[in-house]
């Protein structure tokens, strides 16, 4: 009965909290993304660099230049080349900004660099990386240089942009299960000084790997400045508190692996963005974002089929509904974090429109994906107990 009250209590001060999200975005409209390009390196300044980084091909010129307008933690720029000795040559930036939001695993693309890397001679299908540029006195900042993959982006981090065919389905569920059953144990040298080494030898199973994405996620509020929130601990705490075992082996996840960040063209994923929250954990982690991000243009029990199907490894409906609660947390610090940003940076017009409208859309799914995991766990525990007793 006084679990009953509590749990009652801590809903309606979330529902509040909640409420709060509601009315601060009813105002809200999209801003002018144009307007927000923060395009440090410039044309002539990336064709003088290039003469210099490849002396044998002086009459290199820059034939196109496009910042492209979105993304929070790094500026993205198409860029085409020519020269008589390689002729046309698609190109992309990917660029440190001088502020993010929040610190992601490999926010410097020295450290995501060689994750793309691994991934490119692994076989996964991600664009070619070329080099990164470290020194930030040349450009004004430090970037990666990789080839252009084909295809078009087929949504956002809160759902598709297009209709998501059958084919788009099953590719996406191939390349995910494709990331999962990587054997890292392969790519030791690949992996040295990288993030991922470390992870790697101290993931020993699912339960520490949950426990540390959440310990991780707490500490990324902290730092960001985040003021104390209800919905943050009421979610925070009950991730520390309901993670049970599970004797399969933590595996590399891509972390962000949505629509928003994959290349589609005819029907099939031509390439995998953006590796730069990428870290050893439980597949359901991926999985859940992939579903909750794609919003209604993937059904679960369809999706996992074919998931399957392609090797990806078995996941519980109760590690699901865990990482479910862990996306409604995960999702309302980052927004959070970018309103806190606003005291110190006022250039970037996205940051309050994703902060109150992001906040709004995870923060008022978080009671109900506690119930849900709570109703998954109370049936794996049933199940687990029936095995027992008739064992």
């Amino acid at each position: 009965m006084a679990a009953g009250l509590i749990t009652h209590y801590l809903n309606s001060v979330v529902d509040w909290e909640v409420g709060l999200y509601q009315r601060q975005m009813e105002n809200v409209s999209e801003p002018d993304l144009q307007v927000e390009t923060e395009a440090v390196i410039t044309q002539q300044g990336f064709q003088g660099y290039l003469q210099a980084r490849f002396p044998d091909r002086k009459d290199i010129r820059v034939t196109k230049f496009i910042p492209l307008s979105g993304g929070f933690s790094k500026t993205t720029i198409l860029v085409e080349t020519y020269d008589k000795h390689s002729g046309q040559q698609d190109l992309v930036i990917r660029a440190e900004r001088s502020k993010a939001v929040i610190e992601l695993y490999s926010e410097r693309v020295v450290d995501e660099f060689p994750i793309v890397r691994l991934a490119w001679e692994a076989g996964l299908t991600v664009p070619e990386p070329l080099w990164v540029e470290s020194d930030k006195s040349l450009l004004g900042t430090c970037f990666i240089v990789s080839r252009k993959a084909p295809g078009r982006n087929v949504g956002s981090s809160i759902g598709a942009t297009e209709n998501v065919t059958s084919g788009m389905i099953a590719s996406l569920a191939m390349e995910v299960a494709k990331i999962h059953r990587l054997d890292l144990s392969r790519y030791t040298d690949q992996m040295a000084g990288t993030l991922l080494e470390k992870q790697w030898h101290s993931a020993s199973d699912m339960a520490k790997a949950a426990l540390d994405v959440v310990s991780y996620w707490r500490w990324m509020g902290e730092k960001a400045g985040i003021a104390p929130s209800t919905v943050l601990e009421r979610g925070l705490r009950w991730l520390e508190d309901n993670v049970m075992p599970c004797d399969q082996k933590p595996v590399l996840l891509h972390g962000d692996y949505g629509l928003h960040n994959v290349m589609i063209d005819d029907d099939r994923v031509t390439a995998v963005l953006d590796w730069e929250v990428s870290h050893i954990g439980d597949p359901a982690e991926e999985i859940s974002w992939l579903l909750c991000s794609a919003g209604d243009q993937l059904d679960e029990e369809a999706f996992l089929k074919l998931y399957y199907q392609a090797g990806g490894p078995l996941i519980s409906e109760y590690r699901l509904r865990y990482f479910d609660v862990f996306q409604c947390v995960k999702m309302s610090i980052a927004p959070l974090a970018a309103l806190k940003m606003l005291d110190r940076r006022i250039d970037n017009p996205q940051l309050p429109v994703f902060g109150l409208r992001y906040i709004y859309a995870h923060t008022s799914r978080l009671t109900q994906a506690i119930k849900r995991a709570e109703e998954a766990k109370q049936r794996l525990i049933k199940t687990q107990n029936h095995q027992t007793n008739t064992g």
